[in-house]
């Protein structure tokens, strides 16, 4: 099942691993999306454009990981508004 996620992002926070945006104060419990570094060229150009307040809509699937997150694989399931 996909989700629909749409709000305003807080912070961003960019690691070797991947990159991370979350939705909240507390990214242990408030929803993220986690951009996996090999993934991170396909939304290059969206990630330049982001900061936080932003306000972005994301598709995926949501799980568990510290807080609702959603992995994003496809620059198609990310749109910033």
């Amino acid at each position: 099942m996909t989700d629909y996620v749409s709000g305003t992002i807080t912070r961003i926070y960019e690691s070797k691993k991947a990159t991370y945006l979350n939705f909240g104060e507390d990214w242990h419990s408030d929803f993220s999306i986690t951009i996996p570094a090999k993934y991170r060229r396909s939304v290059k150009p969206q990630l330049a454009a982001l900061k936080a307040g932003s306000k972005v809509e994301v598709r995926g699937v949501i799980h568990e990981e510290n807080g609702p997150m959603m992995t994003l694989t496809h620059a198609d399931n990310f749109e910033i508004r």
